[in-house]
This record gives structure tokens, sequence and C-alpha cells, in this order.
């Protein structure tokens, strides 16, 4: 498994620093060719029709679309400089449908988007957009509030005993093979699951050394962390290893519960001080 596609969809009217600056150090990295996506948003009410707006607006869309098309073509122009392949597209529509559809057209291996926080806490709407697009679960996601120009020397996979949880070690050791990265596998015991699981630590963490022994021929170490719910020992222990990376699946269970693609998964992506990869399960 190669990352030979990086999507980044960025928004041209706001500072897109973060994510333009990390997608280029992860293509160079990489070797992968590099996709900047901007959405034009359309304005789609009934009052538009009613006011006999049409005309306006797509007067106005035509008008915004040329002017982040030259922004583009600049922005492109600059990042060629720095010796990679990028290609840049504007779309019209709802950004996350939008974004879905140009990805599964370009098929890539890795989408970058920002959280929240990337923009300031105000920016209500590139969170939205970037769950919508996780919530699909149809390609690896990497989240990121920081500017990403180092290689991660410390990655934290959250594992259970269950096969999708273990997709994730994939990804995993395609970033151990290119950055020579530590690798973690975490498993969290809920406190709520079961008393008797503060027992079963040291069990625990032999099977799931014997687990990844199966699945996939990567050395890590293993920690078995004891927290109240899944999301809070996850967040501990990336603090606590100084982890530069999580790496994690959309759905799992027993010690990272049932779903971890709901409040636990958008809980850590919101929270995390590092970049979180997201990925789907496979079918």
């Amino acid at each position: 498994m190669k990352i030979k596609k990086i999507l980044c969809p960025i928004e041209i009217e706001r500072e897109s620093e973060i994510l333009i600056s990390s997608s280029l150090f992860l293509a160079k990295s990489l070797k992968a060719k590099l996709y900047l996506l901007n959405v034009v948003e359309k304005i789609e009410t009934p009052l538009v029709k009613i006011l006999g707006y049409e005309e306006k607006v797509e007067k106005f869309l035509k008008e915004e679309g040329e002017k982040r098309e030259k922004e583009m073509n600049n922005k492109i122009e600059e990042l060629k400089k720095e010796k990679i392949e990028v290609e840049g597209k504007i779309r019209y529509g709802k950004a996350s449908a939008q974004i879905i559809e140009f990805a599964e057209e370009i098929k890539p291996d890795l989408i970058i988007m920002g959280t929240q926080t990337t923009y300031g806490i105000e920016s209500y709407f590139i969170g939205s957009t970037t769950w919508r697009v996780i919530e699909s679960k149809k390609f690896p996601v990497l989240t990121t509030r920081v500017k990403i120009e180092k290689k991660p020397e410390v990655i934290l996979v959250p594992v259970d005993l269950s096969p999708i949880s273990f997709q994730a070690v994939s990804y995993a050791n395609i970033m151990k093979e290119i950055f020579d990265s530590k690798i973690y596998f975490l498993h969290v015991l809920v406190i709520l699951e079961s008393m008797a699981k503060w027992e079963a630590a040291e069990k625990m963490e032999e099977e799931i050394k014997k687990k990844i022994g199966q699945e996939k021929k990567i050395s890590g170490e293993i920690i078995i962390e004891k927290s109240p719910d899944a999301a809070s020992g996850i967040l501990k222990a990336c603090k606590d290893i100084k982890a530069d990376m999580i790496i994690m699946t959309t759905h799992g269970r027993g010690g990272i519960e049932k779903a971890l693609f709901g409040s636990i998964a958008e809980r850590i992506i919101r929270e995390s001080e590092v970049p979180v990869l997201s990925l789907p399960p496979l079918t």
C-alpha cells in the first residue's frame, strides 16, 4: 500500500496556510501528487427564487468562481516550484458533497482537512464539512489544527481485538517505513465496562501482542490505559507518550467502545493537539 494521491480541500477566501503547507510536506515526503480543491458554495434557498434573485446569484457565483480560479492558478504555480506534481480544481455546490464527489473521481489515498480550530473558533463551516467527509466512511481523512512540517516520530494506534480496529496497522506500517516512526498500540480499558477488566490488563496486553503479530508484521509497544471513557484514555495516552499523530479506524468495539466513529471520534478529532488520521472500515 502506497500513498500516491493526496486531496486537500482549501478555502481560498480564508487563510489556508496550515493545510497547504502540511499537504506540501506530505506530498514531498511521500512523493505523491497533490490535488487542491475549492468549492464555491451555491445559495440554494426558496427565498432566492421568490425574490427573483436567481440571475444575481448566478452572476455572483460566476464572478466568484473566476476570481478563485485565478487565485488557485497562482497557488498552483507557487507549489510547482517545490518540485511536486500538483493540480487545482474549482467546483460549485455543497462543500462536503463536492469534496466526496471529487474524491470519488480521483480516488485519493489521503484527504487532508482542517478542524474548527484550524481557522479559529468562529469557523464552524470547515469543522462540519470535515466531519461529513469523515462520516461518509469512504476515504482516509487526516485532520489537523497545526502545521505538519516534520516527520511523525511517534504514532499512537488505538486498537481492540476486533479485525476492524487493526486495519489502522497497515497505515501505521506505511508511516513506519517512510518516516521511521515509533508505533504505540493502545488499548483502553473503560472502567464502566467491567471492574474485572482492571485485573485483566496483563492478560489483555498479551492477547493484543499476539493479535498484532498475527495481523501485521510490525513492531510496536503496547499501552494499556485505564480510563472512565475511551476518548479521554486515548487523548491522555497521546500526551503521555508525546505522540505526533493518531491513526484510528472509524469503527471498533470493546475498549474503544462500539462506535469509535460517533461522539468519541469527533471528540478526539476536535481536542487532539496532533494530527488524527481517520480510516474507513474496509468492506
